[in-house]
């Protein structure tokens, strides 16, 4: 309990450029036996492929090293073009539960062989060795997935003789991992999002400027600096600006009633021409448009006359 809830805590505190999938390697070795052997996949959905992240420990990922020829972290799996199709018709969601894969020749029985479990990417003579070398007789193999959606892979290696201690602890701080990996796709997703929405209204012919909900100016498009000689360093706020465009305080309470009650009703009739006072002092006309968007920020736009 205390161990999930340290990692709980540090999961929601980890900065935007900690690898997760390292700090999962790293926190799993409190969980596990002496001599842990694991290692963990990042899963690609958009190429459907999976990225070894990580092996623990050193001396296990130095065997793999020497074996194989080279270091297995980096190694891509393609997922989607072999497990997802016969004879084994795995998708994401049977990922989903710790299952336990029994290797020859520690029993005489196994699902499937570790060959197999490598997606067939090193040698089968090879495969066969690392269980040897490393008493691998066994692996517990773990989804990591938040409402449908995988993320990766944890595989902890044990030997015939040894037990999967803390499994439930393992499965929460699975859970915990998964929730933090969604979380962090979702932010990701977002950023890239408003980031194409700047770049188009960067882009944008129509003098635009866009506020958050506290009515700060977050960006200035050029066609406004242009048109209308205000830069960031002039105007901070939504208030600051309507100050300066309309320095005669009668005019000003008339165009913010107006604005207002245009952005209320939505109105698509005729658009009220305003006299803007520019930066250089010069005065131009223009409509004003107010355009919701998300978590209460919106979108000004001037339409020149």
């Amino acid at each position: 309990m205390e161990f999930l809830a340290r990692t709980a805590e540090e999961l929601v505190d980890l900065p935007s450029d900690t690898d997760i999938y390292l700090y999962i390697a790293e926190r799993l070795k409190d969980l596990l036996p002496d001599n842990p052997r694991y290692y963990i996949y990042s899963f690609n959905e958009d190429k459907g492929n999976f990225f070894w992240h990580a092996v623990e420990n050193e001396k296990v990922r130095k065997g793999f090293t020497e074996l194989i020829g080279f270091d297995p972290v980096g190694t891509v799996f393609p997922i989607k073009d072999f497990f997802y199709s016969a004879p084994f018709f795995e998708d994401a969601i049977t990922f989903k539960d710790m299952r336990v894969m029994h290797f020859r020749p520690f029993y005489d029985k196994e699902e499937y062989s570790v060959y197999d479990a490598c997606a067939r990417q090193f040698p089968d003579e090879i495969c066969e060795a690392i269980l040897t070398k490393f008493n691998i007789a066994k692996i517990y193999l773990t989804g990591l997935m938040w409402q449908k959606q995988l993320f990766g892979m944890v595989g902890i290696g044990l030997s015939r003789d040894e037990k999967l201690e803390n499994k439930q602890a393992l499965l929460s701080f699975f859970r915990q991992a998964s929730i933090a990996l969604a979380r962090r796709m979702t932010e990701q997703r977002l950023l890239r999002s408003e980031k194409k929405f700047e770049d188009i209204v960067t882009g944008m012919e129509t003098p635009a400027m866009v506020l958050d909900k506290l009515g700060t100016i977050r960006l200035l498009n050029q066609r406004f600096r242009y048109k209308f000689g205000y830069d960031m360093a002039d105007i901070s706020s939504w208030d600051a600006w309507l100050d300066k465009a309309f320095p005669d305080a009668d005019y000003r309470n008339k165009v913010e009633i107006c604005i207002n009650k245009n952005t209320v009703n939505q109105v698509k009739s005729q658009k009220e021409i305003f006299s803007i006072t520019c930066g250089d002092n010069s005065v131009k006309s223009a409509s004003i448009k107010t355009v919701p968007l998300s978590d209460g920020m919106k979108a000004i736009l001037l339409e020149s006359r």
